[in-house]
């Protein structure tokens, strides 16, 4: 990860550059001013908060962050979002082949029985990480089947499907599938719902409803994808993480796994690393401004695909439009029973996707706004982007 930071801070630098320079158009969007007001919090917190180790991790998730500005500003049309994620489906070949390997190696030496403990977890951290992994690929695999013209595309991506798929399968990560159910429960509401659209935000929390089921059903479910808190344990976690919060209400108790595993100890639960909850988690390292702005990002990125709705369907990027609002719907989905920000990773994938939606929506604006040029369809034309060439 430490090549991946050092990549993403010199392509950064080198594209301010052009910036500046004039050769390169950089979009100004609500998302940039809440993610920069985002970072900020993080930064205040890693500042004042737990020396240090704070401030590093502050830093190094600023960094990765700035994978969002990236990919939203230099994705300028269909062909280089398609080599984005293009990118993605690749990558997935060495994790996806050495999984299998495993398998096969598990299956040639006791059976199927030799799989019933087995997660995998490829070169990641954990099953989890990798799951929210193979759902993003997944997705994009579904994406390029539906929208690309070319057969060959088609077969390898299909192909890419299958196997990643059942990588998924063998992650026994069945929250996973409800993670994309959740993504298109999503897609679904913003797609049909005309004004009442933005509530697909909602479907995010749909695992949250995993809590209502009896303890027992629950702990069962849990045990089989290998979780490390039972029912009442997990509501514990959560009733001692929001009395951290309240404690350190503005300014979180610092950035990294060591500030909350330092920090819940001081009320009554045995150190852990994360409070198995992505939004719980930010408002404790951060504090409650910065959980605000995280919501609000959220919020206005589901108006904005409501809004949009007439652009995006007579894009060329409507499909990817869809295939971004569906993976991170999916991954925050998964983050309501685990903090999946815990592998950078993850974290620095949820920014790309976030930011290739970004660019979808702006290239959809854009060609729309062509067509109002040259053909006078004046009928919904709105403005909420404004871009700024330094020169």
């Amino acid at each position: 990860m430490t090549v991946l930071g050092c990549m993403i801070g010199a392509a950064f630098v080198s594209f301010m550059r052009k910036v500046i320079f004039g050769k390169r158009v950089y979009s100004i969007e609500q998302y940039d001013l809440l993610i920069a007001a985002f970072m900020l919090c993080i930064l205040i917190s890693g500042v004042f908060m737990r020396g240090l180790d704070s401030f590093g991790s502050s830093l190094w998730m600023i960094l990765l962050a700035l994978a969002y500005p990236l990919a939203s500003n230099l994705i300028a049309n269909r062909r280089l979002a398609d080599c984005a994620l293009g990118a993605l489906i690749i990558s997935s070949v060495f994790p996806g082949v050495s999984t299998l390997l495993q398998v096969f190696a598990l299956l040639s030496e006791g059976g199927i029985a030799a799989l019933r403990d087995y997660s995998a977890s490829a070169s990641f951290g954990s099953a989890g990480a990798y799951a929210v992994y193979l759902i993003a690929v997944t997705v994009t695999s579904v994406y390029f089947i539906a929208s690309s013209r070319y057969r060959p595309v088609r077969v390898a991506c299909a192909v890419s499907l299958f196997a990643n798929a059942l990588c998924l399968i063998l992650t026994a990560r069945p929250d996973a599938i409800i993670a994309i159910f959740a993504g298109l429960v999503a897609h679904l509401i913003m797609k049909r719902a005309g004004r009442l659209s933005p509530v697909a935000a909602l479907a995010a929390f749909l695992p949250l409803l995993l809590l209502l089921l009896p303890a027992s059903t629950y702990d069962l479910i849990m045990s089989e994808i290998g979780s490390t808190y039972a029912h009442s344990e997990l509501l514990s976690l959560w009733k001692r993480s929001f009395a951290m919060l309240g404690d350190n209400l503005f300014t979180g108790v610092g950035i990294g796994r060591q500030s909350f595993f330092a920090e819940i100890m001081n009320y009554g639960h045995y150190p852990t690393e994360n409070s198995s909850n992505l939004l719980i988690q930010i408002g404790c390292e951060a504090g409650v401004i910065a959980l605000l702005i995280f919501l609000l990002l959220i919020t206005v990125r589901v108006f904005h695909r409501s809004v949009y709705k007439v652009y995006v369907t007579d894009s060329q990027v409507c499909s990817l439009s869809y295939a971004a609002g569906i993976m991170v719907t999916a991954i925050l989905a998964f983050g309501m029973l685990e903090y999946v920000w815990a592998d950078d990773a993850v974290y620095y994938l949820f920014w790309c996707i976030f930011g290739i939606g970004s660019a979808a929506l702006r290239i959809a604006k854009h060609e729309h706004d062509d067509r109002v040029m040259y053909y006078g369809d004046i009928t919904t034309v709105e403005t909420s982007v404004i871009d700024v060439k330094i020169i």
